[in-house]
């Protein structure tokens, strides 16, 4: 089949509005196609170009896209399930309400991608895929896990996130500030200077992390376990982090300003030059203080910390 003849073949199938089953469209190029309506089931378009198309209500039912280009290209209120985005490039694509269902995502390209207001039903697992500076708003992820993608720049806003697992990602600079990620499991990785302001890491799960310079301000960490982390200039200004595990926390020249460390675990943990100005339930017994800084009431309360603990104001 040609280019030509599977370009009309698309457009005939999506004014008829009947299903296209079992088409092999592999390698064709297609680029700039509009299509509205078209249903593809169990298509192959393996290697295929599909740069800059314009797709608006499309169902993608079983169709394999692996190694297709989808650069540029603009998907409104399409649904994809069971799909094959294996090495797919989609990126500088925009997904507006997209409905994504039991997809293969290993090694695609989501750089400078765009979903709008998109939702990933069941169970998804991301492997080895890029969203480096790519944008998610208002979408909703059910259950996901990352595997070794790279998260850097990654902006997700307002998303409504059930279980998630981050294993062995790179995040420099993510930005999830306000998201609710309670139980969220991060095993591996960096993510340095990622923002998590405001979000709700109750009980997560972040030992051995790089997250210096990273931002926790006015974060929910109670619970959460940090130890043996990497937090250099990290911000935890007015976070919660009672009942935090911080044993081996490296955190030097971090801001604890105005955070709640009640029962929080400290042995080990190293704070040089940390600000504590106005820290709650300060009780630092066993970490290093070098020339951490305190307001004189916290210093005047013995039980705040042990006096050979602290080797500098």
């Amino acid at each position: 089949m040609t280019s030509q003849e599977a370009r009309e073949l698309l457009i005939a199938a999506a004014r008829s509005r009947a299903p296209l089953s079992g088409a092999a469209l592999d390698g064709l190029a297609l680029d700039e196609i509009e299509l509205d309506g078209l249903v593809l089931e169990n298509c192959s378009l393996a290697g295929a170009s599909w740069r800059q198309g314009n797709f608006s209500d499309c169902v993608f039912v079983g169709s394999n896209f692996s190694r297709a280009d989808l650069s540029s290209a603009k998907f409104n209120s399409c649904r994809f399930e069971k799909c094959d985005f294996s090495q797919t490039n989609l990126s500088n694509a925009t997904i507006s309400a997209g409905q994504f269902t039991q997809n293969v995502w290993q090694k695609t390209d989501l750089t400078r991608a765009a979903f709008l207001d998109g939702v990933f039903q069941g169970k998804t697992v991301f492997q080895g895929v890029s969203f480096i500076s790519t944008l998610a708003f208002d979408i909703i992820l059910d259950e996901t896990k990352f595997e070794a993608c790279q998260l850097n720049f990654f902006v997700l806003r307002d998303a409504k996130c059930g279980p998630t697992i981050l294993t062995e990602c790179q995040g420099g600079q993510l930005q999830a500030a306000g998201l609710d990620l309670a139980g969220l499991i991060v095993a591996g990785g960096a993510y340095p200077g990622a923002n998590f302001s405001q979000c709700n890491l109750t009980g997560a799960r972040l030992a051995g992390l790089d997250l210096s310079g990273a931002f926790f301000i006015g974060a929910k960490l109670n619970g959460a376990d940090l130890s043996g982390a990497k937090a250099e200039k990290a911000l935890f200004v007015g976070a919660d982090l009672s009942m935090a595990n911080l044993g081996g926390l490296a955190a030097s020249m971090a801001d604890f300003s105005h955070a709640d460390l009640k029962l929080a675990a400290v042995k080990g943990a190293v704070f040089k030059l940390a600000n504590f100005h106005r820290t709650a339930h300060l009780v630092l017994a066993g970490a290093d203080l070098a020339g951490a800084r305190f307001t004189d009431d916290q210093l005047a309360r013995a039980e705040d910390f042990k006096p050979e603990t602290v080797h500098g104001r």
